[in-house]
Parts: C-alpha cells; sequence; structure tokens
C-alpha cells in the first residue's frame, strides 16, 4: 500500500469520526478525487485505523475515563 493511500485512509477515518459531518467525503485514491455521500444513519465517533502491510483495520475506542 502507497504512502498517499494510508494518508487517504487517516483523513477519510477522521471524517468518518467526526459525527457533525454532513454529507460523508469518501475518497478515490487511485483516481485523486473526493466524493460525498449520504450521511450514515447511525453517527460514528472516536474511529481508529492503523495499516499492517496491505490491509487497514478500523477500531472503534471507547471513551477514556
Amino acid at each position: 500500500m502507497s504512502k498517499s493511500t494510508i494518508k487517504v485512509l487517516v483523513i477519510l477515518a477522521f471524517f468518518l469520526a467526526n459525527p457533525m459531518l454532513n454529507p460523508i467525503p469518501i475518497a478515490k485514491a487511485q483516481e485523486n478525487t473526493w466524493t460525498t455521500k449520504a450521511p450514515m444513519q447511525t453517527p460514528r465517533a472516536r474511529l481508529g485505523v492503523a495499516v499492517d502491510g496491505s490491509s487497514p483495520y478500523l477500531k472503534r475506542r471507547s471513551k477514556l475515563k
């Protein structure tokens, strides 16, 4: 996975983690473009992203106390 693809995944995870955004931006890394889609029916918050080799992983983080 290229560095630019990893950057896009991190940026996308930030946008998905912010439930105030409407509509949801979607990246097409190969075309270097952004598209907007309808917002998710259930807002998501506190998402984390990591890349291991060529596999991206998204994880919902719990609240810190």
